[in-house]
């Protein structure tokens, strides 16, 4: 995993509250509490599958 390095750097950044607060105003559009914990969930899976497979890779390039 990535150590020291700020989110967006070397990969993808957490959606943050404000982002989804925007995101909200500008469509409009209207979710439930939960929807916003499964929408998180959902982006920090996503973004620690990013990061193995970042790591997986850069692994891979130091072997050869």
């Amino acid at each position: 995993m990535r150590e020291n390095a700020a989110p967006g750097f070397s990969g993808p950044a957490p959606v943050s509250n404000q982002e989804l607060t925007a995101w909200l105003a500008i469509t409009g559009n209207v979710i439930r509490r939960e929807e916003v914990r499964i929408l998180k969930t959902m982006n920090s899976r996503y973004c620690a599958e990013i990061d193995r497979e970042s790591d997986a890779i850069r692994e891979r390039e130091t072997e050869k």
